[in-house]
């Protein structure tokens, strides 16, 4: 007898191909160079990332939390060659909370994307960290006519935890 965990199980292995694409390589490509880019200028743990505007290609806000808890935000344009600025955001954060984190940020993003029907973009992500102490990353989906999703990945087992559709008005 199959379970409805199995079926969601298989859905869920069904839709993985189908959130691959050309388009979304590219874009991906450019927000790991600019990730890249962004830990060599400042160490830390990336907790956060947006897009510029609706073009990847224009470059993404990244944000760190370095080891002594200060937070910094940063522009990053894969056209500039110019040294990373760093704006030093208020408040501190407990920077070892962040190393319970298990899962890769680009393997939680892969996943963030799969239970919706093609084409998507990924155009934003958070890192956070539970009441409880458990790290889970919240993704920003672009879906087809305008509609917005939001996207839990456990940090540490690479799960889906959930999932919402914002629709326009």
């Amino acid at each position: 007898m199959i379970t409805i965990r199995t079926w969601q199980a298989l859905a869920f292995a069904a839709c993985v191909p189908l959130s691959t694409t050309t388009w979304a390589d590219e874009a991906t490509s450019t927000l790991d160079s600019c990730i890249a880019k962004a830990q060599a200028a400042r160490e830390g743990v990336v907790t956060g990332w947006q897009e510029l505007t609706d073009k990847p290609e224009d470059g993404y806000y990244v944000r760190i939390v370095g080891k002594d808890g200060s937070v910094g935000l940063t522009q990053c344009r894969p056209a500039e060659t110019a040294p990373l600025d760093f704006e030093k955001k208020t408040g501190l954060v407990r920077y070892e909370m962040y190393q319970r984190v298990k899962v890769a940020e680009p393997a939680a993003r892969a996943v963030a994307p799969v239970v919706f029907v093609p084409p998507t973009r990924v155009t934003r992500m958070e890192l956070t960290i539970s009441m409880r102490g458990s790290p889970y990353y919240t993704y920003t989906v672009a879906l087809p006519e305008n509609k917005k999703a939001t996207v839990e990945v456990d940090a540490v087992s690479g799960k889906p935890i959930k999932a919402s559709v914002e629709y326009p008005k």
